[in-house]
């Protein structure tokens, strides 16, 4: 990798010069970038106010403007440093007022509140049925005995075999299946999914 040093005052018309503080960049030289962008500020702000910039803007693009000649100097190529660095300025300059441009649209698309109002998607009647019942159903399960809820928190909850429900809280099969199935009807004779009984028996707990 090619080491060289630039002036700590840089002449930004010496192509010597500015090609040795660009390589210097490349390799991490803060000093050469310090030099580099002293010599540049003033071009760059004149390039940019023959524009239209605004100064604010101006100041603003300067500053990607540098910063982008520092993460890119690594791949600059030796001789062509002022196309370089005002090619960069040009794209740079592109870039920001066309997001400038766009942020203006939006901004005055909001304050003249010309945006359409965003669709409420409302979910399927059987889906909003379906979740009731959930619910219902969950709040029964809740106020079961504790022997019958403990079961069907394992059988329905957690997806465990009857058998091993019963070897978990020691009972036998017969004992947790009559548990299971007194819970179930606990669950139906629930009075909002006795009158609903479209949905009611889609859920495992009723089948």
């Amino acid at each position: 990798m090619q080491t060289l040093s630039a002036p700590k005052k840089l002449n930004a018309y010496d192509t010597d010069q500015v090609n040795n503080a660009i390589i210097s960049c490349g390799n991490g030289d803060i000093e050469a970038f310090t030099a580099l962008y002293g010599a540049f500020f003033p071009i760059l702000r004149k390039y940019f106010r023959n524009r239209d910039i605004t100064p604010e803007d101006t100041e603003d693009f300067i500053q990607i403007t540098m910063q982008a000649i520092w993460h890119d100097a690594k791949n600059f190529k030796a001789g062509t440093s002022k196309n370089w660095i005002f090619t960069i300025a040009k794209h740079k300059m592109i870039d920001e007022c066309a997001k400038n441009k766009t942020q203006q649209g939006i901004k005055k698309r909001v304050q003249e509140n010309k945006y359409p109002k965003p669709r409420t998607i409302k979910p399927p009647f059987e889906a909003v049925v379906a979740l009731e019942q959930q619910q219902i159903i969950c709040m029964s399960v809740k106020v079961l005995p504790k022997e019958q809820r403990g079961i069907c928190e394992l059988f329905y909850g957690r997806d465990v075999s009857l058998p091993k429900v019963s070897t978990s809280i020691d009972i036998e099969v017969q004992t947790a299946h009559s548990y299971l199935r007194k819970a179930r009807q606990s669950i139906r004779n629930t009075p909002k999914i006795r009158t609903d009984l479209e949905c009611a028996p889609t859920h495992p707990c009723l089948s």
